[in-house]
């Protein structure tokens, strides 16, 4: 803010990920994907908000996932974290809408990242089966989020608050999976 004069636009995509059973899930691990994902993204919120405040064009574009709208399995506190920040992203949304700062999520499905990728290498995640279980296939390439984040960032989305925009290829609604 002082360096730059202001600040417009506030991105939370900061994530990590933790496969286990829920019924073997240490409290340790269930509280740091919770803390990086939910509370990560709350407290980046509430530490932007004065400054977004003094914005003309506030925004506020938090990172979910295909995991917030269905479940998988060996990933309980990934989903719930990215559930929590839809529901997070409503209420701000709701509550901040007076100071004319508008909050949104993005809920892609696989994008080809670091995690993606070593998934991948380890076996993890195979890119034939994403290919088969996503109607529109493929992954999703990480400047198409990016563009994304941009379109809700700027004055043209300026009516659109309170949404989780899924970019999915059609992963959530297809009865396929």
């Amino acid at each position: 803010v002082t360096q730059l004069g202001g600040l417009d636009v506030l991105v939370n995509c900061a994530g990590t990920t933790d496969r286990a059973p829920a019924s073997q899930m240490s409290d340790e691990s269930w509280s740091r994907l919770i803390d990086v994902h939910l509370s990560g993204t709350f407290r980046c919120c509430r530490a932007a908000f004065p400054a977004l405040c003094d914005s003309d064009a506030a925004a506020i574009v938090n990172m979910s996932s295909v995991a917030a709208h269905t479940g998988f399995p060996l990933r309980a506190s990934y989903c719930a974290a990215k559930g929590g920040i839809e529901s997070l992203t409503r209420s701000l949304a709701v509550e901040w809408a007076c100071h004319g700062i508008r909050v949104n999520a993005v809920a892609p499905t696989w994008v080809r990242t670091a995690i993606l990728e070593n998934a991948v290498a380890s076996g993890v995640l195979d890119e034939e089966t994403i290919d088969a279980i996503t109607p529109l296939g493929g992954v999703v390439e990480p400047d198409e989020i990016a563009k994304i984040i941009a379109f809700l960032s700027s004055s043209e989305a300026r009516m659109i608050t309170g949404q989780s925009l899924l970019v999915d290829g059609a992963f959530v609604i297809n009865p396929h999976i």
